[in-house]
């Protein structure tokens, strides 16, 4: 297989650290290798909560031996996906003149556009984190790629500048760089699961994207493809199984086992089974049934709607065109919970509601929905390497 790109991408959650090793063919990711290492209490929020505890578990990732697979490497470099906390965007048009007597456009011409966008300003103690370049424009035609080789007076960029906060972004990297790895690319979310999500037809290309994951929820526009707007709730899916352990009065574990066991169902039956029966945390012998596990997650979903309903006001105040109209595709752990679309329905109104599983082999897990897209975001760039070393903090130099 020639001019493979392989991508080594990491993404560290609430809920688990994710690896995944992979490449792009045709448009469309294939993963070699996907690890889940289940943790839990280690981010909180999106924010690092025991920065040694992951760096002990990222540790484990140097060495990787799958005798069923044939595969045994020592990733030292990796691509890391980061959680849209505070997650802006912006749009920038710069030009510059070309630097050559005859006009025609070489890699220092590119180069030096690309350098103004990453000088762009950037409000609210935010940093670049990611810059995706929409299109180029020479001697009045636009261009997918850099126009090199083109005869113009001046090239001109339109590029989407992806920000997150400042100490956010730190933390991310020293963490992995403490584990020993180096940074090659950095990258939102919410980007990477809107290039994933792109490569299957029949997807819309305007819709809100909801990423339920443990105990943050991201709700972001989604415009020809591309992130425009985000807002997030401090809110998951360990919020949900926290609301069902207090209303039930049994342990986190045993809450967490009857939610992703049975969800939410409104099946009426003959005879109802208990779902649980045993000792609730007071040592009193109780039976709850399915009833009693739906209100419990009522209880949750009826305040979730309301930071739902909030956040959709927020986005629908930047005049977005038709945005009453566009879908909803929720992805996320969360997205598996049985009646999630009855339950977001009050705070989703009218609109159609999807949900997105990854039909890649190998990880088909809507949990792996960012990291997947990691991949599709550094391999679709394969032909585009001029550009592509603007793409990532670790590959921009702010002075």
């Amino acid at each position: 297989m020639e001019n493979v790109k392989y991508i080594r991408a990491l993404e560290i959650t609430s809920s688990a650290v994710k690896f995944a090793v992979g490449y792009v063919l045709k448009n469309v990711p294939c993963v070699l290798y996907y690890k889940q290492i289940p943790l839990s209490g280690v981010v909180k929020e999106g924010r690092i909560a025991a920065p040694d505890k992951l760096v002990e578990a990222l540790q484990e990732l140097h060495q990787i031996d799958d005798d069923e697979l044939d595969l045994h490497m020592e990733p030292n470099a990796v691509s890391v996906v980061l959680p849209a906390l505070g997650f802006k965007v912006f749009q920038t048009d710069k030009a510059t003149n070309i630097v050559a007597s005859d006009g025609v456009i070489a890699p220092v011409d590119v180069s030096n556009v690309m350098s103004l966008v990453n000088k762009q300003v950037v409000p609210q103690d935010n940093v670049i984190v990611d810059i995706v370049p929409e299109y180029f424009v020479a001697n009045r035609q636009a261009y997918k790629e850099p126009p090199l080789g083109v005869k113009s007076d001046s090239i001109t960029v339109r590029a989407k500048v992806y920000t997150l906060p400042e100490d956010l972004l730190d933390s991310y990297k020293k963490l992995v760089q403490d584990a020993g790895f180096r940074v090659l690319r950095t990258s939102v979310a919410t980007y990477g699961a809107s290039q994933l999500i792109k490569t299957n037809p029949g997807y819309p290309s305007n819709y809100l994207l909801m990423d339920l994951g443990a105990d943050l929820t991201t709700i972001s526009f989604i415009g020809n493809g591309n992130p425009y707007s985000s807002r997030f709730i401090k809110l998951g899916g360990n919020s949900l199984t926290e609301t069902i352990a207090k209303r039930l009065r049994i342990s986190f574990d045993t809450a967490n086992e009857l939610k992703e066991t049975y969800g939410y169902d409104l099946t009426k039956h003959a005879f109802e089974t208990p779902l649980y029966s045993g000792p609730d945390l007071n040592g009193s012998k109780v039976k709850y049934h399915q009833k009693d596990l739906n209100a419990a997650i009522e209880e949750f979903f009826g305040i979730f709607n309301n930071y739902l309903k909030v956040a959709f006001q927020q986005l629908s105040e930047s005049k977005i065109p038709n945005f009453e109209s566009y879908p909803v595709i929720i992805t996320g752990g969360g997205s598996c919970l049985n009646g999630i679309g009855n339950l977001l329905a009050p705070g989703i109104g009218p609109r159609a509601i999807y949900a997105y599983i990854p039909s890649i082999i190998g990880a088909r897990d809507p949990e792996a929905t960012n990291l997947l897209g990691m991949i599709v975001a550094e391999g679709s760039h394969k032909k585009s390497n001029l550009v592509e070393s603007y793409r990532g903090v670790s590959a921009l130099s702010r002075e």
